[in-house]
């Protein structure tokens, strides 16, 4: 939302009758970040004798303005912050509570609120109490009516946003409550808000302002080191009857230099629940890939399986914490990753394909997807049987195309062919240029050219430190977004895809020689594997890369080297093979950084010798290609790990899946 500070994660409940409740569950949310600020509001008719809200502050509790009590609770989130439970013991049975996150707020800003009610059975609308703005900021506003019979509309001054409302209705009385908010941007503006009410009957309400003031900006002003100058001193001999000369040369200086100003940044993310199709657990592991280009900086990653309540360490290619063989208790997992470093122009520590894999007891069918796709072909057959008479309302003899009788049957078929969303994406051609300003971040840049053509696409995108130059798309009417999208992750050495799911996916190009194998085909111990083809070629083969950008604004193009400088390798470009380069151009690449990125990538996927093998084996239709897997047969005396670069999986269990399997062999 458009506000001086962001709301996030508002909810609103409400109470009117029988039903009494003494314990709250507040929930946190979550979008939050670490720093933002958890507003809870409590309204309630009657005085409370006890009131408990482990880790909240309370910063207001007053006297209600209907013979009732008000309190204000909140907390600041640090990560992994949970959701907590209220509890307040008070004879009575009516009460609303609310609740938003604050993001950017001014923490030093005393929380107050101010207040007003009426109990007439004729007016149309509640009046707002008037608040004065201290500075730029938002108006959060807290409103509730009660109602004698149900049917009432209440709703928000028209100036203002409704973030949430909640209704509670014991067939004797209704009550309604909505939370509220209005930029307030310019400091000393006042001004009161109504809530239209649409009656049905006599009513009273009671509403309650809170205006939250914008986290000032803060100016620090560095001079340049002063210098000190310390005269030189004059020196008498003491010496008597001798004469002692000395001899200044300039002034000496003396320079102290500013001190410097750190800032330690800490960033976390906490995964969405991955659910536990079956029990029990047989084993599980958790493995990730991390880059830490700075001193300093770490990367820390935790598992949970009782939804956030409790973390655990994870260990690199470790069982995950409390998934024991044979447990039958948890039914998620998720995954919480902080990354630290001590200074703002360090690099930023990366993480990235974090893998959670639990196996569970087999003896249930568990579905996985194959993809996601838009059906862009369909044929229908029909054919008839190959001997034999017509017992039906077809005629005799071959050809049959009704019900007839043959020895072998004919019947109707249908064919489909399906494409993964990327057509969708090349088919909605640029019908205007689209822009992508000098300094965007790639990924970002790879987002914005998806979410146009393809709105509502899910995500998962490595990150990445590459900003792009100004570039313009769709220059012709036949231009590919998804090509566009394609070239700027070959820029940055990364691959762009939708995976099973239909998930756009921005990842590292992976390595065969250094990533983790997600499984293994064997021909020994329980075999899975029904046939192989080995073969070896120098085609694709090269070890001296070459990275070109193209010059833009008349900057003077850039380009980085790649090449096999290990002396054990068969195609170490000062051996015996010989130096057998090919070269990469691309006008999204802007910087030295970003052309190495791209040439190690090309050299990843071209040192060594290249070794293809098709395999037929016993069908695993989770895996998908890019994934890293294991191939070990005698017969053929190969064995390592190879990337999945085609693969066949049929519908039909009597059928083999096929993979077309690639590596580099050193």
């Amino acid at each position: 939302m458009p506000y001086p500070v962001g709301l996030l994660d508002p909810e609103c409940t409400s109470n009117y009758g029988s039903t009494f409740s003494a314990t709250f569950p507040m929930t946190v949310g979550s979008s939050f970040q670490t720093g933002d600020l958890r507003i809870v509001y409590f309204a309630l008719r009657g005085t409370p004798t006890a009131s408990t809200f482990p880790g909240w502050t309370k910063n207001v509790e007053s006297a209600g303005p209907l013979q009732g009590r008000l309190m204000v609770f909140t907390k600041v989130l640090t990560p992994g912050a949970v959701d907590g439970v209220l509890t307040v013991s008070f004879a009575t049975d009516s009460y609303m509570y609310a609740a938003v996150t604050v993001r950017n707020p001014f923490l030093a800003q005393s929380i107050t609120i101010t207040n007003a009610s009426a109990t007439p059975a004729s007016r149309t609308s509640a009046s707002n109490p008037s608040v004065t703005a201290t500075a730029n900021g938002v108006l959060l506003n807290f409103a509730l009516i009660g109602m004698s019979t149900t049917g009432t509309v209440f709703t928000a001054d028209p100036s203002m946003t409704q973030l949430a409302t909640a209704a509670a209705d014991d067939g004797t009385a209704y009550y309604e409550a909505l939370i509220a908010a209005e930029n307030y941007v310019t400091a000393g503006s006042t001004g009161t808000k109504s809530h239209p009410i649409s009656p049905t009957g006599s009513y009273e309400y009671q509403t309650s302002s809170l205006y939250l003031q914008q986290n000032p900006d803060v100016t620090f002003t560095m001079s340049t080191s002063p210098n000190e100058t310390d005269a030189g001193v004059v020196t008498t001999s003491s010496i008597p009857n001798t004469q002692t000369h000395f001899t200044m040369s300039g002034s000496p200086n003396e320079t102290d230099a500013a001190p410097q100003v750190f800032t330690q940044l800490t960033g976390f993310r906490i995964s969405p629940l991955l659910a536990i199709p079956q029990s029990p657990i047989t084993s599980s592991v958790i493995h990730w890939d991390q880059a830490t280009p700075a001193v300093g900086s770490t990367v820390t990653v935790e598992t949970s399986v009782d939804g956030g309540a409790s973390w655990q360490p994870a260990v690199q290619d470790g069982p995950i914490a409390r998934l024991l063989p044979g447990t039958s208790v948890w039914q998620t997992v998720q995954t919480r990753v902080t990354l630290k470093r001590l200074r703002v122009t360090d690099p930023s520590p990366r993480v990235s394909n974090v893998e959670v894999r639990v196996a569970t007891n087999a003896s249930n069918a568990e579905l996985v997807s194959l993809g996601l796709f838009t059906i862009n072909n369909t044929n229908i057959t029909i054919t008839g049987g190959t001997t034999g008479g017509s017992s039906g309302s077809g005629g005799g003899g071959n050809g049959v195309t009704g019900s007839g009788g043959g020895n072998t049957g004919g019947g109707l078929s249908i064919e489909i062919s399906g494409v993964d969303l990327s057509r969708s994406v090349s088919r909605n051609s640029w019908e205007d240029v689209h822009f992508v300003d000098s300094g965007t971040n790639y990924a970002t840049a790879i987002h914005d050219i998806i979410e146009d053509r393809l709105p509502g696409t899910q995500y998962n995108f490595a990150s990445t430190t590459h900003v792009t130059p100004k570039l313009i798309f769709g220059m012709s009417m036949d231009s590919d977004p998804w090509q566009d999208a394609q070239d700027l992750a070959t820029a940055i050495g990364m691959e762009l895809y939708f995976d099973a799911l239909g998930v756009c996916t921005l990842r590292d190009v992976p390595d065969p020689g250094t990533g983790q194998s997600v499984w293994t085909f064997s021909d020994s111990a329980n075999p899975t594997i029904a046939s192989a083809t080995r073969s070896l070629t120098d085609q694709t083969v090269f070890n001296y890369i070459v990275a070109y950008g193209e010059s833009v604004d008349n900057a003077v193009p850039v380009s980085a080297v790649a090449f096999d400088d290990n002396p054990n390798s068969p195609t170490y470009y000062l051996g015996a093979y010989g130096k057998v380069p090919t070269s990469f151009t691309s006008p999204e690449i802007t910087t030295v950084e970003q052309a190495q990125a791209a040439a190690d990538a090309l050299l990843n996927l071209s040192i060594g010798n290249a070794e293809n093998v098709e395999i037929s084996v016993v069908p695993n239709p989770a895996l998908e290609p890019g994934d890293v897997i294991t191939v070990t047969i005698g017969e053929l005396k190969l064995t390592g790990t190879f990337m999945v670069n085609d693969m066949n999986t049929p519908l039909s269990a009597a059928e083999a899946q096929t993979f077309t399997v690639y590596r580099q062999t050193t």
